[in-house]
């Protein structure tokens, strides 16, 4: 678990991509932690995005379902604590035998790796996004613009298959 950065919490809403995302900073960010979840409706205009930012991770839940579960709409609240949770919802009605697919993505950007200052090295991507963090919101975005995610999971897929597949792996390995 990490403490939040109540400075360092945001939403995002842009009505033309009908994508909804809050971004989430640790407050001991020294390793520039930092992870976005978000969802998009695209062009789909019967689908409500909603979020909140105001829920106890530490509790049991039962405030975060009771703000989801009368209407499947979350009251975009952001009461930010340094114990704050987030989430966001995307809430639409189906037909019988009906199917809509949302995409959500939940990207991060922990440009540091390892405990202690003797194991601490950078993470490869920094190559592409550089190492001071601070880049999760751009990676969902990017993810949810033009159904990236799509040709990212195919790729993720592809690179796990042989192994996956393979017998020569045990399946707790897999």
């Amino acid at each position: 678990r990490y403490t939040v950065d109540p400075e360092k919490v945001s939403k995002y809403h842009d009505i033309e991509t009908g994508i909804t995302a809050v971004t989430l900073s640790s407050a001991s960010n020294k390793r520039n932690r930092e992870w976005t979840i978000g969802v998009s409706s695209g062009e789909k205009n019967d689908v409500k995005l909603s979020w909140n930012l105001s829920w106890d991770p530490n509790g049991t839940g039962a405030d975060i379902k009771a703000d989801f579960h009368g209407d499947g709409i979350l009251a975009s609240q952001s009461n930010i604590n340094k114990s704050s949770g987030a989430a966001v919802a995307a809430s639409f009605l189906l037909k019988p035998g009906e199917r809509k697919e949302i995409p959500f993505v939940f990207a991060w950007d922990f440009p540091q790796g390892g405990s202690d200052a003797e194991t601490r090295c950078f993470r490869p991507y920094i190559k592409h996004l550089g190492g001071g963090g601070g880049h999760s919101l751009q990676l969902a975005l990017e993810a949810l613009t033009e159904d990236k995610y799509k040709k990212w999971e195919e790729k993720v897929q592809s690179w796990q298959n042989p192994i996956l597949r393979s017998k020569q792996y045990p399946l707790w390995l897999k």
